[in-house]
């Protein structure tokens, strides 16, 4: 007894066509619909850090330089209001400028300071292009280890982030309402 199989193929014209068997090879497959394109993904770009040398600092927060009152409330208030800010600032410019500074003691973990004055600057412009703070140092009559940062005239703090050793540290000096610049 003689078995056939109907295949049911798409034609050509949309219609349907029935296939018998009977001869001695297979019957042809219908034809295969041409391969869809697959659009390949683009990566997205990671952002570039704007440069250092391009920011202002003193006044990325929109707020206007005041008259600068000498020295305010050396008693602290309440919690730093940036102290994340500044930490993470000081460990974007390690991995932003690695070159201004050099690593020693048990397991490279004191981190020294090469060059005050590309630290200071780095972590004021690093505040004000992440945080989008205002940071100013220099600052007259404030030590050169010292630096003010605001997001506002309300409120101030002003941060000592190097040591007499030349190591990065982090220390809140004063909170000053309203701010100090």
């Amino acid at each position: 007894m003689k078995q056939c199989v109907l295949t049911l193929t798409i034609g050509v014209a949309a219609g349907l066509a029935l296939s018998g068997c009977g001869g001695s090879s297979p019957a042809a497959p219908g034809p295969n619909p041409p391969p869809v394109p697959t659009a390949t993904p683009v990566p997205a770009a990671s952002p570039t850090p704007t440069p250092l040398s391009s920011i202002d600092s003193s006044t990325a927060c929109g707020a206007p330089l005041q008259p600068f009152i000498q020295r305010c409330d050396f008693v602290r208030k309440r919690s730093p209001q940036y102290y994340s800010q500044v930490l993470a600032a000081i460990a974007t410019l390690r991995r932003e400028k690695p070159a201004l500074f050099e690593y020693s003691g048990p397991n490279q973990k004191d981190i020294h300071v090469i060059r005050r004055d590309g630290y200071m600057t780095g972590v004021t412009k690093i505040l004000a292009r992440d945080y989008n703070l205002c940071a100013i140092w220099p600052l007259d009559g404030y030590p050169a280890n010292e630096f003010n940062v605001k997001a506002d005239n309300s409120y101030s703090e002003t941060w000592n982030i190097l040591n007499s050793w030349g190591l990065v540290w982090w220390n809140l000096e004063a909170q000053c309402s309203p701010s100090v610049f």
